[in-house]
């Protein structure tokens, strides 16, 4: 049969031969020697018999990067002779000199030499693919590959949609392609092909050659896909986990969301190759590596394609649960009632999933703690652009792919506290989602994300799962035992839950089901069947939960299991109890104190929680627990909740003594002392406040404005933004380092409403002065004060003062001091943008009523801008106070209202955050603000609110508060407060 060849074919194999011939020769033995010394004296003489080797058709290579000219040669008619022929035919030396002895004897014929065997073949052609792909002959490098598979298939003949397509012109592949003798086995060659078009920078072309390879059941290292999915989607250098996700536009498309196979990345075209490339591998039965996952997850991280991410967090669970069933003896755990599997069924089975048997992958928790931060962060958002909303449904269905996997038991390790955690956080919009449904006819199905993430969780609360991991036991060595067709044995296989799944189950089923049956279930789970103790958290949840839900009665029994520990005795002695009274306790009105639920006749989910919220009753367990500073928060709030805010300021010193690192006229004279302390216990004493965090600050502000207590909450306030600072400066990474942080904006919004209380005194006590009792006060450093250090100094200076004008220094220091907060605000706002792993405050809605509330009165008059700041308004009756507003300013060019620059700012900053203006603001705002502004009803908030389950949805309002935002209650229960005599026609009804 006619060969065909070029002379750099010829080279190439030449010293292919000569390469493997050295390789050989290293090893010591004698023909290895005689062959290494043959190939020397063909080394030094010409090409030798490939120079005479005749051509009758030139080839072409196909060069990707850098072609290489074409080879043209005269035709001859070829010889018929074989490859080992051409290659391997040593040269006879001819002597130099003639010989003047007679010849000796004539030596018998020494025997041709043995072809080479099939494996050496191999190695010979995979170093010529090798050298031909270094010079950038791809188009030679695949001729030699399709000639090596073709010793094996005779029937094989590349068409012209092959990769190379270099024989789209040949008539026939027989009549050229190289002639082995024998078969040859293509892995080799295929593999030094594959990790060849890598080096030389082709990584697509290498994904299209193995993936026809693997149809083609040749059967590729796991290492060498590992390195063509790393060459496809190079990782740029940064985090694998963003704090944000890039808005994608992307049409819903249900199979896209259930089958990896047909996913697509949006900006990332290597990422959809490399995402098929695993896929294929997965179908062609190859071994598939945790690296390859982990380096595509950090990839659709880093892309905003969670969705992705969150199936191929899919696929290692499923393939997890394959594994464990393919190795472990699951022979017993089939249900007697079930039908046996024949025996075809099981060899079929045991065929399928043989290769699983021998990966070692398994889902990690970091890999699902990525997903879950990505997802949560994206869930609470509060962005406005215009892409977002696709953003948050496909935040969406990520959360609802991995609830189905919990609810299908899929997930294989026991701390699903974040898991659970995320799920129940879901905001309340209504998005449709999509989940698997083997049994439906289109083989998916829509759910309400929503309501199928509460029923996944109320689905676990309803069956906690108990079995343990050491009940599957590994099979025998060389068993293969048959697949499990029990589909309660495969949900089983989840482990017992750990402490943090539990307390998470826990605060789930107390604040979002109000259900005190279902937290008993959870505690007995808790302590019989995973033999954990409740801790200090479980304790806090039961803790803070009593206080939203009004039962006082479960606090106290937690506070006593806390007083019983020697260790909480000292942080509880500065903590007065629930109805202690002190010196200077004015609690002792009804006005703040939360009454018992009322009952409500109705069938709906909330009426039923209510309910049984009156009768249910759970039991603790008796365990001591240390206290810390969330008991601490927590059992400050249930005081401030009950009505006791006073006991907290009149013990505040003794909770937070230091308080004296502040010089505040607010406090007690003994204190003076405690001003000469040393810098380098005032500096001490800092660190150890910065170390309480930020919310043991936010709940004392809490009580002492509650409390009406301005100047003590300025104090805390001020040392509140110390600590703030002190967390920022360098303090080694040792155990007592303190990790910085910021104030939430819980606190802004609480000091806003401080002074926005204290200053609407100035209506009410404008002839008289209310704080006759205050000390002389005067500021140890230089600077200007503001707040009621400023209306203390100033009455400090001007002794002569009159109620009226008292009362008006007393507004203008509050308005002061208001505005101080807001600018902090500002400030800290502009440098977020380079802190990274903090959280920044953000300004909600109940902070820009506080602002209007307060700044909606002139700074010198004190008077309310407009009446009935807190009455609604119709539709009709706001477009007509703005239309009135326009025609007016467009007549007489006359804004109405007194303005300030400082609401001017607030309504700016109301617009950048997404917020509608108020109705009773826009006629303020004519010709102060463009037209569109006015007339501009705000974008509507994607995300929606994060209110419990068992809350009822809010339905629509026909009316508007007329100056403030609306605000919807996500805590305690949705109940406003009834009336005295209400409350006792009630209880005389009931009783």
């Amino acid at each position: 049969m006619p060969c065909f060849w070029s002379p750099k074919i010829a080279s190439v194999a030449r010293d292919a031969y000569c390469s493997g011939i050295r390789r050989a020769a290293t090893l010591g033995s004698q023909s290895c020697h005689r062959l290494a010394a043959k190939s020397a004296c063909r080394r030094r003489s010409p090409i030798g018999v490939h120079s005479n080797v005749p051509y009758s058709r030139s080839f072409s290579a196909q060069v990707a990067v850098d072609s290489s000219p074409r080879h043209t040669y005269s035709y001859l008619p070829p010889p018929p002779i074989p490859l080992d022929r051409i290659v391997f035919i040593p040269q006879r030396r001819t002597p130099s000199r003639p010989v003047a002895k007679p010849d000796p004897p004539t030596p018998p014929p020494t025997p041709p030499p043995s072809p080479p065997s099939a494996a050496h073949m191999s190695r010979m052609a995979a170093q010529s693919i090798r050298l031909c792909t270094a010079q950038k002959a791809f188009g030679d490098a695949f001729y030699i590959f399709h000639s090596v598979r073709y010793s094996n298939d005779p029937s094989f003949s590349p068409s012209s949609k092959e990769i190379s397509s270099f024989g789209h012109d040949l008539p026939r592949y027989a009549d050229v392609a190289i002639e082995f003798g024998q078969a040859v086995k293509p892995r080799l060659p295929a593999h030094a092909l594959l990790h060849s078009l890598l080096r030389a920078g082709q990584p697509e072309l290498a994904y299209k050659f193995s993936i026809k390879m693997m149809d083609a059941g040749i059967h590729f290292h796991h290492r060498s896909l590992e390195a063509v999915i790393k060459h496809l989607t190079p990782l740029p250098n940064e985090s694998p986990v963003r704090h944000y996700v890039r808005a994608v536009a992307r049409q819903y498309n249900p199979a896209v969301f259930l089958s990896l196979g047909s996913a697509q990345f949006t900006n990332n075209p290597g990422a959809d190759l490399a995402v098929r490339l695993l896929d294929a591998a997965r179908r062609s039965h190859h071994r598939r590596t945790e690296g390859m996952f982990q380096h595509l997850m950090k990839l659709c991280l880093l892309h905003g394609e969670i969705i992705i991410a969150t199936m191929l967090f899919a696929t290692l669970c499923s393939d997890w649960k394959t594994t464990r069933l393919l190795t472990a003896q699951v022979n017993d755990m089939l249900l007697p009632e079930e039908i046996e599997p024949t025996a075809e069924a099981k060899e079929r089975d045991r065929k399928r999933y043989e290769h699983l048997s021998g990966e070692g992958l398994r889902p990690h928790r970091a890999q699902l703690h990525d997903i879950l931060t990505v997802v949560d962060t994206t869930l609470a958002r509060e962005d406005t652009e215009a892409g977002f909303e696709s953003t948050l449904k496909g935040a969406l269905q990520a959360l609802v792919n991995l609830a189905y996997l919990l609810d299908h038991r899929a997930i294989p390790y026991a701390d699903l506290g974040m898991l659970i955690r995320t799920i129940y956080r879901c905001p309340r919009v209504q998005v449709d989602a999509w989940i698997p449904d083997p049994g439906g006819k289109q083989g998916h199905r829509r759910v309400d994300a929503y309501n199928y993430c509460h029923d996944v969780l109320n689905r676990l609360l309803n069956k906690l799962p108990v079995r343990r991991r050491q009940d599957l036991t590994p099979a025998p060595a060389g068993h293969h035992p048959p697949v499990q067709y029990s589909r309660r044995a495969i949900e089983d296989t989840m482990v017992p839950l750990s402490l943090r799944s539990c307390n998470a189950l826990l605060h789930y089923a107390l604040r979002h089901r109000m259900s005190l049956k279902e937290a008993e279930r959870v505690l007995d789970y808790m302590v019989r069947q995973t033999g954990h103790k409740p801790d200090t958290a479980t304790l806090n949840i039961l803790l803070r939960s009593a206080t939203l839900l009004r039962r006082s009665d479960i606090a106290e029994q937690v506070m006593q299991m806390f007083r019983h520990h020697d260790g909480s005795q000292t942080i509880l002695n500065g903590l007065p109890r629930e109805g202690q009274s002190t010196g200077t306790e004015r609690g002792k009105r009804k006005r703040g104190r939360l009454e018992p639920a009322p009952s409500v006749a109705s069938k709906g989910k909330f009426s039923k929680a209510l309910a049984g919220l009156e009768t249910d009753n759970v039991s603790l367990p008796l365990s001591p627990a240390r206290m810390d500073k969330h008991t601490f928060t927590a059992w400050v709030t249930h005081l401030t909740s009950t009505g006791h805010p006073h006991a907290i300021a009149d013990a505040l010193f003794d909770i937070l003594p230091q308080l004296y690192l502040v010089d505040h006229p607010a406090g007690y004279p003994q204190l003076e002392h405690l001003l000469r302390a040393s810098s380098r216990t005032r500096e001490r004493d800092l660190l150890r406040v910065a170390s309480y965090g930020p919310y043991v600050f936010v709940c004392l502000l809490n009580a002492l404005v509650k409390a009406g207590r301005t100047g003590l909450a300025e104090r805390v306030w001020l040392l509140a933004k110390q600590a703030e600072r002190a967390s920022w400066l360098p303090q080694g990474s040792g155990r007592g380092a303190v990790r910085p942080w910021c104030l939430p904006i819980h606190a802004y919004t609480l000091m806003l409403q401080c002074y926005g209380a204290e200053a609407r005194r100035y209506a009410l006590t404008r002839t008289r002065d209310t704080h006759t009792n205050v000390v002389d006060w005067a500021p140890r450093a230089k600077g200007a004060v503001s707040g009621w250090r400023q209306y203390i100094r100033g009455k400090s200076v001007a002794r002569s003062l009159n109620g009226r004008e008292a009362a008006r220094l007393l507004y203008t220091s509050m308005f002061a001091g208001a505005r101080d907060v807001y600018g902090q605000l500002q400030e800290l706002r502009e440098i977020s943008g380079h802190t990274r792993h903090v959280r920044m405050p953000v300004p909600d809605a109940r902070f820009f009523n506080a602002a209007l509330d307060t700044f909606l009165r002139p700074e010198h008059t004190g008077r309310r801008v407009v009446r009935g700041q807190t009455a609604s308004m119709s539709a009709f009756k706001a477009r007509s106070q703005l239309l009135a507003a326009m025609r007016r300013w467009e007549k007489y060019q006359e804004a109405p209202g007194v303005w300030s620059e400082q609401l001017q700012q607030v309504v700016e900053d109301m617009q950048d955050a997404g917020y509608a203006i108020p109705p009773g603001i826009r006629p303020m705002l004519v010709g102060r603000m463009p037209v569109k502004t006015l007339i501009w009803d705000g974008r509507v908030h994607a995300h929606g609110t994060r209110t419990p389950y068992a809350f009822p949805r809010r339905r629509k309002a026909y009316k508007y508060e007329a100056h403030r935002i609306p605000v919807v209650k996500t805590r305690g229960l949705p109940l406003g407060r009834s009336p005295t005599g209400r409350r006792r026609r009630t209880g005389q009804r009931s009783a």
